[in-house]
């Protein structure tokens, strides 16, 4: 609780991840997280959050603001569902659990670039514990079509049981 980082750059890489949370039916604290200032390049995630099934507890006051991104293929990503098997040559689909860690009062804000995937905003969260509180402001992400001689087209995003705090302003692309 209570970290402030900013002025990071980062890339190739990860990109900035809260969690894995509510790992082996885990208890996740997390609260007053602000990210401010960062450049991301080439990561495989940009603004992310994930947690467990299964997990309990809360994530909340969190706000990742005046970000660049670069060819970043998950941009902006809150997992709530996040499960993996433990067998990767042999997957099998997770045993869908109700509880979940609640994620609230997130704040996306002054967010740009390019995603490395059609799908720039990716919001998954829980049947039971829904997301609430969401805020996307002055979010602006173009696909960049590596396909077609480096493109920009545009971008999608997906939204599942997030609930948004008002409509957002300046948000492309348009989610919720």
């Amino acid at each position: 609780e209570n970290l402030y980082a900013s002025r990071i750059t980062c890339g190739p890489g990860h990109g900035i991840s809260i969690g894995s949370l509510g790992n082996d039916n885990s208890e996740a604290r997390v609260s007053n997280i602000t990210i401010y200032k960062a450049h991301l390049s080439g990561t495989t995630n940009g603004a992310r959050m994930k947690s467990w099934q299964g997990g309990k507890g809360y994530a909340k006051d969190v706000t990742f603001e005046d970000i660049t991104m670069e060819e970043v293929h998950n941009p902006i990503i809150i997992d709530q569902n996040y499960c993996t098997s433990a067998d990767p040559a042999n997957p099998k689909p997770c045993k869908k659990q109700t509880s979940a860690v609640e994620f609230s009062n997130i704040r996306f804000k002054n967010i740009r670039g390019t995603s490395a995937t059609k799908e720039a905003i990716k919001l998954d969260c829980s049947d039971t514990v829904p997301c609430r509180d969401i805020l996307l402001q002055d979010v602006k992400l173009t696909f960049r079509d590596r396909g077609h001689k480096h493109k920009h087209t545009s971008a999608t995003s997906l939204c599942n049981n997030a609930k948004l705090t008002g409509s957002g302003t300046n948000v492309d692309p348009k989610t919720c």
